[in-house]
């Protein structure tokens, strides 16, 4: 019991830091801080969006992504408006009149 008591501390901190390790390190959790209007009204500039990394997204849902063809580390928070048969997604801003260029991934 001596043994449980002193190793059960250190799991619980190991398994807070996997559920809190961000995405971008291979965890689930993501936190974006939004800049912009191209989802206005939904969010707005100083608003901040926790997210979870899913095996895939459906049509409304909003995910955050960085570019292919952008070296800096913007990321684009916009709603999934189509999922493609390629495992690709069409997103949009949800005040923007067209599509995002970009085709992110679940990757």
């Amino acid at each position: 019991m001596r043994i449980v008591r002193a190793v059960a501390p250190w799991l619980a901190i190991a398994l807070l830091a996997l559920i809190l390790l961000p995405a971008r390190w291979g965890g689930f959790l993501g936190i974006t801080l939004v800049s912009g209007e191209s989802m206005e009204p939904t969010m707005v500039t100083g608003d901040v969006a926790f997210t979870l990394k899913r095996p895939d997204y459906a049509v409304g849902d909003v995910i955050v992504y960085h570019p292919t063809d952008i070296e800096s580390n913007a990321l684009v928070i916009h709603r999934v408006i189509e999922a493609l048969p390629d495992g690709t997604y069409v997103t949009q801003g949800d005040n923007r009149d067209s599509a995002d260029e970009w085709l992110p991934t679940t990757a």
